[in-house]
């Protein structure tokens, strides 16, 4: 299990940093290019952005508390 953990966490970094490098060859101009969101309207690709980092933020400490409870689950579990 502990190893399954490990490999999903990897997976994770990778897709991450895959994107990071993505985003980092963005045009400096591109990033207040402006579409429409189907739930928040007009947004640019900076806000955009901005908006899912901080979103998988929340995921990142999710996968951490997962991490914490398999190696050091619950007594009696």
């Amino acid at each position: 299990m502990k190893k399954l953990i490990h490999l999903m966490v990897l997976i994770v970094v990778l897709l991450i940093s895959t994107g990071c490098a993505k985003l980092e060859a963005i045009p400096f101009a591109d990033w207040w290019r402006t579409g429409r969101h189907e739930e928040f309207g007009v947004v640019s690709s900076k806000q955009q952005v901005s908006y899912f980092a901080s979103h998988e933020l929340t995921h990142l400490s999710q996968i951490k508390r997962l991490c914490d409870l398999f190696n050091n689950p619950p007594k009696g579990k």
